[in-house]
């Protein structure tokens, strides 16, 4: 539909609906919103609260599965496309929910769980300077019977994961520049 009207010649479009075994013509002038033609069709879904709880929660599981299928290729490098390529950091993520706000708010709103969803799957990563790294030193500690590990060689393992997730943006960063410049 959305091919359709950007070829529009005419300033209205007839669109014909089938709802519930019926079809019906509808008469539609689509706006002019940054150099294309629009029509403000978006997808509604009506759910029960239950139903909408037990929806939000498979969908949650489902998203949270597909990141860690991702978090593995990332760390195994098994990808088709290269992973450096598939990653998005501070700018391409900027460039992403600039995209999602111009399809709507459900977009957005999308969006912005999917994302926090991956920022707190990833901070629970078993990575220095992240909450799973200490996590992971909690269990290390544990596991040795309650004897604690020395804190500043701890705090010396933080500090390089740390600089390390540092490094790490500032290269992913580069190549989000790069995309954006081709």
């Amino acid at each position: 539909v959305g091919r359709s009207i950007q070829s529009l010649t005419e300033p209205s479009v007839t669109l014909t609906i089938e709802r519930q075994g019926q079809q019906k013509s509808v008469q539609i002038v689509p706006e002019r919103s940054n150099g294309t033609y629009v029509l403000g069709i978006k997808p509604t879904l009506d759910y029960h609260l239950l139903t909408a709880i037990t929806e939000s929660i498979k969908t949650t599981v489902t998203l949270l599965g597909q990141m860690l299928a991702l978090v593995f290729t990332l760390f195994t490098g098994v990808t088709s496309g290269g992973v450096i390529q598939s990653l998005s950091g501070p700018v391409g993520i900027v460039q992403i929910v600039g995209d999602a706000t111009e399809k709507g708010m459900i977009n957005l709103l999308y969006l912005t769980s999917i994302i926090s969803l991956n920022l707190g799957l990833m901070n629970l990563l078993p990575i220095p300077a992240l909450d799973g790294g200490r996590i992971t030193f909690l269990l290390l500690e544990t596991l040795r019977g309650g004897k604690k590990i020395n804190p500043q060689k701890e705090g010396l393992i933080h500090f390089v994961g740390f600089t390390f997730l540092i490094g790490f943006t500032i290269f992913i960063t580069y190549f989000d520049i790069l995309k954006l410049l081709s």
